[in-house]
């Protein structure tokens, strides 16, 4: 337990200097979603948060942990799984990636997530392919689904 609370404690000091260096605010709700996001280890929906959070924070909202999400979002610091509506936090370097763009592994029945640098070169090629499909991608990582090697039985 105490590698993983020194994990998420780095993750949070280093997401606080990521939203320092762009002039945002990384404020204490902000910060108590992202810890759980980053404690739970795996996709969940805002509800989920919700309740996790309301253990903290007994009066909590709905609005409160979807506006915590969209500015995480925003600065790079969590990805939304489109498929399942669910959220997990960024695993690349506080929102700089700079290995590439993410792309996200999502296990199709335990549902969990790890997330991969999709490389540079293989992102300009899909987006070419789609531009000449009259398709313009956006920047929401690439979500592929399939089964995950412990679903699988650890072939």
């Amino acid at each position: 337990m105490t590698q993983t609370l020194s994990r998420v404690d780095a993750a949070l000091e280093q997401a606080a200097e990521h939203c320092n260096a762009l002039g945002e605010r990384f404020t204490p709700q902000r910060k108590q979603v992202l810890a759980l996001l980053l404690e739970i280890g795996q996709p969940v929906t805002a509800y989920q948060l919700l309740e996790h959070l309301r253990e903290q924070m007994p009066g909590a909202q709905p609005p409160t942990v979807y506006r915590a999400l969209e500015f995480l979002q925003r600065v790079e610091l969590v990805h939304r799984i489109d498929a399942n509506n669910t959220w997990l936090p960024c695993a690349l370097d506080c929102g700089e990636h700079e290995h590439g763009k993410p792309q996200l592994l999502v296990c199709a029945d335990c549902g969990r997530a790890r997330e991969l640098p999709l490389p540079e070169e293989l992102h300009r090629a899909l987006a070419r392919e789609a531009a000449r499909a009259g398709f313009q991608l956006d920047d929401r990582p690439l979500a592929l689904q399939g089964i995950c090697e412990q679903c699988r039985g650890n072939d």
